[in-house]
């Protein structure tokens, strides 16, 4: 029985060896060049590596060729290894993920509301996203954020968003005060505690995190982004450790997924708790589109038909991704420091190897749909316009060429095939199942669903709209005594405009009555309160990452 297996084990690997190297050097082969910033890529099959290489230039001044060995900053892959190191220390006795934060963090407000450790390792604390601070405070993304500016921001809110448990931010607040945890609790910094306890037990001798912006770290791949004509340097000036700053190479980070497969750091019932699904109190899972959220804060998501857990990060010109097929145990992690999005490379060589095994196709066959055909008049009773409070979001739906197209807020269309009267699905590249559905009621809802993603929800709304002088009326400014900063609004050319002394101007568009969307990511929405007499007292601003953070009319 043994030989047969160990046969059957042969005849794999021998299989997805077939991939000759060349074809996988063919993927890198555009980044292959003096010209281009560092690029590492490793792939695991069965415990072992099968490909590791580099390509491109640590430095672009001098010419330095990159190894597996040049480090990058992993960005949001951080997060793993810190809620790894927060269970290790659950495993051991030293905490429980019920516990109070307060109990080692008792410098923080004391909220209505208790958030335990568990809410911050699923998200749901009910906390403000500090970065999203940071930018209303006019702290531009060239500016140093230390770990005690985030510190200081986290602890200005003075209610919470949410009731912990029950709703969830996906912010880096959560995973930057689980580091503060380790660091009360061990003594040690958190730097010097992964080091003892993670990476120098499994030799993962080029990983450390860095704890202080100043740091010198060697063998460093330098940080940049495409400028349109080449590259150029990309400000990386961020100091705080847990949800980013932690720099490896792509052979650690190897060594840390055999590690995961067979435990010698941590226990297999660990990396179990690790890999499964964050939930909220009620036991409801996080949902967002693209994944399910784990308490290792990796996405679980099928990819084309078959199960992954992933995880992508970009910070400065840094942009890291891992995509682990469990069930055929094959891995592959693309780092780089001068690209946007990594992923794309990880999955066209997990396309390469694993061709055979997937279930659906690369793309999606919409002539091999049922569809059905509704009349024009049927297609017009869905068009409008839908807001999605979570996101501080607006979509229109329209008629074009008698088809029923779905708008996103710069115009860009798609077309959607009509499944059913009321379900449609959008016509996009790629092997996602992206479906549309329009819920009749006293408020009119559609749904947006990527795969086996949760349901964005919009509700259908009427635009109000104001003329320069009714706008007037939301004028004047509005300051967040949280923050200590202010916004003086005015109308420009016919908007509601907001100015900050350090902020480019925002422009927003009226919604609703009283309600405005933004067009800046960190003023999303704003909804003006009013007395009983009709006196505009401030607002609620609202964005992905905060929710109900006041400002006052002054």
């Amino acid at each position: 029985m043994k030989k047969i297996a160990a046969l059957l084990f042969l005849l794999a690997t021998i299989q997805i060896h077939s991939q000759s190297i060349e074809e996988i050097d063919s993927i890198f082969a555009h980044i292959d060049n003096p010209e281009n910033p560092a690029v590492a890529a490793v792939i695991l099959y069965k415990g072992e590596i099968i490909y590791q290489k580099a390509f491109g230039r640590v430095n672009l001044d001098y010419d330095q060729p990159a190894t597996v060995d040049t480090k990058f900053e992993v960005a949001g892959l951080a997060k793993h290894f810190t809620a790894f190191a927060v269970l290790l220390l659950e495993e051991q006795g030293r905490l429980a993920l019920s516990d109070d934060i307060r109990k080692y963090l008792p410098e923080l407000p004391e909220y209505s509301k208790t958030i335990t450790i568990r809410h911050l390792l699923s998200l749901s604390s009910g906390l403000h996203g500090y970065w999203a601070l940071k930018a209303l405070t006019g702290v531009h993304r060239d500016d140093v954020l230390t770990r005690e500016n985030a510190l200081k921001l986290i602890g200005s809110q003075k209610e919470l968003s949410f009731d912990p448990g029950t709703d969830y931010t996906y912010t880096n607040t959560g995973q930057t005060l689980l580091a503060e945890i380790v660091t009360k609790i061990t003594g040690q910094s958190f730097s010097s505690y992964t080091k003892e306890q993670l990476f120098d037990p499994l030799q993962m001798t080029n990983t450390v995190f860095k704890d202080d912006f100043e740091q010198y770290i060697p063998n460093v791949a330098g940080s940049y982004e495409a400028d349109g004509e080449g590259f150029k340097k990309s400000a990386l000036n961020v100091g705080v450790a847990g949800p980013t700053n932690l720099y490896s190479t792509v052979v650690d980070l190897a060594k840390w997924e055999m590690n995961l497969q067979n435990p010698k750091v941590g226990s297999k019932s660990l990396v179990e708790k690790l890999n499964s699904a964050a939930t909220l109190d009620d036991g409801s899972t996080l949902d967002p589109l693209f994944g399910r959220v784990t308490l290792g804060q990796q996405l679980i998501h099928e990819e084309r038909g078959i199960f992954n857990i992933y995880q992508m990060g970009t910070l400065g010109g840094y942009a890291s991704s891992i995509f682990k097929f469990t069930e055929q145990d094959f891995t592959v992690i693309v780092l780089s420091s001068g690209m946007a999005y990594s992923g794309y490379l990880g999955m066209q060589s997990a396309y390469l190897y694993l061709d055979e095994v997937f279930l659906r196709p690369g793309t999606v066959d919409f002539q091999s749909l049922k569809t059905k055909k509704l009349s024009k008049k049927k297609l017009e009773a869905h068009v409008g316009h839908y807001w999605d409070q979570r996101a501080a979001s607006s979509r229109s739906i329209e008629v074009r060429e008698d088809t029923l197209r779905y708008v996103r807020t710069e115009g860009r269309a798609s077309a959607l095939v009509p499944l059913s009267d009321n379900k449609f699905q959008m016509v996009a590249f790629g092997d996602e199942e992206i479906l549309v559905e329009f819920l009749p009621g006293e408020t009119k809802k559609m749904t947006f669903t990527i795969g086996e993603s949760g349901p964005v929800v919009f509700d259908q709304y009427e635009p109000t709209s104001y003329s320069s002088s009714q706008l007037e009326e939301f004028t004047g400014t509005f300051l967040c005594r949280e923050l200590s900063t202010s916004y003086q609004f005015s109308v420009e050319e016919n908007a509601l405009t907001a100015s900050h002394i350090r902020n480019e101007d925002t422009s927003f568009f009226p919604i609703t009555p009283d309600l405005f969307a933004g067009n800046n990511w960190h003023l999303g929405s704003i909804n003006y309160e009013r007395t009983a007499d009709g006196a505009i007292t401030g607002f609620w601003l609202n964005t992905d990452r905060i929710k109900k953070l006041w400002f006052e009319k002054i």
